[in-house]
């Protein structure tokens, strides 16, 4: 299977850069349990839909973020 140029490649490229955002967000929900300050993980939530549709939030939907 390729994984240089095509869907297989952007598909992976895409799940790449996702990884740390929502990261981010399961360490900031560990830390909102325990604290209950939400500041980080809303901040978090904030970057992975920026991230994960950087188009939608232009008003052009073309999101590539599946989880």
């Amino acid at each position: 299977m390729p994984r240089e140029g095509g869907p297989i490649a952007r598909m992976l490229y895409e799940h790449e850069i996702t990884k740390e955002p929502a990261n981010s967000i399961v360490n900031s929900t560990k830390i909102y349990i325990s604290s209950r300050k939400h500041y980080e993980l809303v901040k978090n939530i904030d970057d992975y839909v920026k991230t994960c549709f950087p188009s939608s939030i232009k008003g052009k939907p073309k999101a590539f973020c599946y989880g």
